[in-house]
């Protein structure tokens, strides 16, 4: 049986005659002085702003291409080289905006990279190389391009073709001999050889004549000699007095002469444009 506590203390206090209680002095509770309780009282609940999400639909579609170096191109062993690419979006036009990551890459070279769209690379490895630059675009697409057949060598590397012609006297009698060259610079751009080939008219006949060039090229200057053929019989070395070489201009600029025994004196003039990058 459950009693309540108040009729105990009234109990106790009758038996004993000794407490007095005033039930209204149990449980009472000071009033907040802002007046009666009403419960729990709250702000308004603000809920958190959502980010707005970026717009990527201009990368909707981009592709992108490499502009340097152009395949088959060269990129020189002697100073930096412009590596480049652009964006384009799916209507043709650029993006100038950055992509999220670019990174390029060379067949032949593994330390060579890059991480922008333009810098100024190399040199790389000597060879020929795939040259490939992958982007990784804002809206989540990767895209990529390679160029292939891209040179690392000597800035006057490749093969020269031009004009050859001899001129000198045999027994008095003046002899011209027009005829063509072909010369080629090694990759590193330090070592040349070549062939020249015409042909000389004495007495009515023709008589072959064939020059074999060995150059040695120090920043653009060349030095050598070629060893001059006749008929096949004998060869005699002929020094070079003057020798250039500029590949954005007439290319190799060379001149011989020297004294042939039995023939007297020769010269021989070269002017020979790079025709290609390749080195045969």
């Amino acid at each position: 049986m459950r009693t309540c506590p108040l009729a105990l203390l009234a109990l106790a206090a009758a038996c004993r005659g000794e407490i007095s209680l005033d039930v209204d002095d149990v449980g009472t509770v000071p009033e907040h002085p802002g007046g009666p309780g009403t419960g729990w009282e709250t702000s308004p609940w603000e809920q958190p702003t959502q980010p707005t999400a970026p717009d990527t639909s201009r990368w909707d579609g981009a592709w992108i291409r490499i502009d340097s170096p152009a395949p088959d191109g060269l990129v020189p062993l002697e100073a930096p080289s412009p590596f480049e690419a652009t964006i384009y979006g799916a209507d043709g036009a650029p993006i100038t905006e950055a992509p999220d990551r670019v990174q390029w890459f060379a067949s032949g070279d593994p330390d060579f990279e890059g991480d922008s769209l333009s810098f100024p690379g190399g040199p790389l490895e000597l060879g020929t190389h795939e040259i490939t630059v992958i982007a990784d675009l804002p809206n989540g697409d990767r895209v990529a391009h390679t160029v292939g057949g891209v040179k690392s060598q000597s800035e006057v590397a490749g093969t020269y073709a031009g004009l050859f012609s001899v001129d000198g006297s045999v027994n008095n009698i003046v002899l011209t001999c027009p005829g063509a060259a072909v010369m080629t610079i090694d990759p590193d751009g330090t070592v040349g050889d070549g062939e020249g080939k015409c042909l000389v008219s004495l007495l009515g006949i023709d008589v072959p004549m064939t020059w074999d060039f060995a150059l040695l090229s120090d920043a653009g200057e060349l030095s050598g000699e070629a060893a001059v053929n006749l008929l096949g019989f004998f060869s005699y070395d002929v020094p070079m007095t003057d020798g250039t070489v500029d590949p954005a201009a007439d290319g190799l600029d060379l001149s011989f002469a020297g004294e042939v025994p039995f023939v007297g004196t020769l010269t021989a003039f070269l002017q020979a444009p790079r025709v290609s990058l390749d080195v045969e």
